[in-house]
């Protein structure tokens, strides 16, 4: 992703709720000068996290977050926002549209029929709310989410 994204020297990167935060650690490990952040709703996730970015992570709602316009220059949630309750969704992608002022990428569960549904259900236990691959694409239009993003789909 460090070379994918082409970032600056120094980027400030934001993870949107990522269990363990493996991938941030993995950021600094490779990029030691990047500014990493992390917000999560769970305070076992910051409890539970290397000891080397405990202090870049913080619990808040995704959905009202106190952080500054544009200034991330990437923004990451995989498999997260399903885990909010269906009228949160739109406001939460608002937020990583005005926090990012580079590059956004969104990893999201999804299904196209019910089959897909079915499993996805089985798998995530946290999750709150469960939108075909059309119902995302509307909300990233209603909300002008301008970022990357990706499907898994539990076929």
């Amino acid at each position: 992703m460090a070379e994918h994204y082409e970032l600056p020297a120094k980027p400030k990167i934001l993870d949107i709720g990522f269990g363990k935060v493996c991938l941030l650690y993995d950021f600094f490990k490779v990029m030691p000068d990047v500014e990493i952040y992390e917000i999560e709703t769970f305070t076992y996730t910051i409890a539970n996290s290397k000891g080397e970015i405990r202090d870049r992570l913080q619990v808040e709602s995704f959905t009202c977050l106190p952080l500054p316009d544009d200034h991330f220059d990437l923004l990451i949630s995989i498999t997260t926002l399903h885990n909010l309750l269906a009228y949160a969704l739109c406001p939460a992608l608002k937020e990583m549209e005005r926090m990012g002022k580079l590059d956004k990428y969104l990893y999201k569960v999804s299904y196209r029929k019910e089959q897909e549904k079915a499993k996805f259900q089985c798998w995530q236990v946290t999750r709150e709310t469960f939108n075909t691959t059309k119902e995302w694409l509307l909300s990233f239009e209603q909300t002008v989410y301008n970022g990357n993003y990706s499907f898994i789909y539990f076929k």
